[in-house]
């Protein structure tokens, strides 16, 4: 067990508890975190995709993931695939169906982020006096969001009210 401020001997536990559970969510997303704070971005995204791989669940791991992609590493056609998935095969995420309609606004897609938004509101009816104005500034050809496809660090993450 690490002392409290021992980043190194954190390391190495996290590192044993790897070894021991290669597939330990807590533990890889605990990793990823330490090499974000590293700028090690790419080991980051391999531990978020590990995590990912052994709770197929945990749909908050690819928000994570898309928000690396998006902000770190500025591909917004990867972070765009990987919400999609996340939407996909949990329809019902909201903060993913959020963070891709931002992405489908920063490309000009405004009528797929329009429509995300909808889906958003009849899966959460208390999001309709929120979302209905940003869903009309999309319809109308205008981002609600402030993300650009060239600055797309904004585009994962919630609509502001």
């Amino acid at each position: 067990k690490a002392a409290a401020g021992d980043t190194e001997g954190a390391i190495v536990a996290l590192k044993k508890t790897l070894e021991v559970g290669p597939l330990h969510t807590e533990a890889l997303l605990s990793a990823a975190q330490i090499s974000l704070q590293e700028k090690k971005t790419d080991e980051a995204l391999s531990l978020l995709v590990r995590a990912y791989q052994s709770d197929r669940s945990r749909s908050d791991i690819l928000l994570s993931v898309a928000s690396l992609q998006a902000g770190e590493l500025k591909d917004a056609k990867a972070a765009t695939e990987t919400l999609e998935y996340a939407v996909g095969t949990n329809p019902n995420y909201l903060e993913g169906r959020y963070a891709l309609a931002t992405l489908y606004a920063a490309a000009g897609k405004y009528e797929d982020a329009a429509n995300l938004l909808v889906g958003v509101t009849k899966i959460d009816e208390k999001t309709t006096e929120t979302l209905t104005p940003i869903i009309e500034k999309l319809r109308a050809g205008q981002n609600p969001f402030g993300a650009t496809e060239g600055n797309t660090s904004q585009a994962t993450t919630t609509p502001a009210n």
